[in-house]
């Protein structure tokens, strides 16, 4: 598959890697995925998102500025699109508590993958997460 890097994990087979970087103004999705309705899940931001059968498998930031300038997604099976959205800094914690005291953080569930990230246009923060069920 052109663009897709296989990367191979002794214990756990082989992945399908590929970065969608936010390279440029505005969304970089392989997917639309809705969360109330709406494919727009969270209004006013960029958003990096994986396709169907994806999921975040990383993500990659400026050393200087902290701006989100990727992610990487990788393939999956078995995975749904039942998604929510959880702001990385109001508090949400998906059942593990405050495991970061005094540090943003946002969380998936333990039932949940990551599917996208969304991202602030003005400053290139994370601003909230797109965890669907598995």
């Amino acid at each position: 598959m052109p663009g897709y890097t296989p990367v191979n994990f002794s214990q756990q087979g082989k992945f399908r890697v590929k970065l969608s970087p936010l390279t440029l103004q505005g969304d970089n999705r392989r997917a639309f995925r809705s969360v109330g309705g709406s494919t727009d899940w969270d209004q006013g931001f960029w958003k990096l998102e994986c396709g169907n059968n994806e999921y975040v498998y990383a993500t990659s930031q400026d050393t200087n500025t902290h701006q989100i300038h990727g992610v990487a997604c990788a393939s999956s099976t078995g995975v749904s699109n039942t998604c929510h959205t959880a702001t990385i800094d109001n508090g949400e914690w998906a059942g593990v508590g405050d495991w970061d005291v005094n540090y943003n953080k946002g969380e998936c569930a333990s039932n949940e993958y990551l599917a996208g990230l969304s991202v602030d246009p003005g400053t290139g923060l994370p601003h909230q997460l797109l965890c669907c069920a598995r």
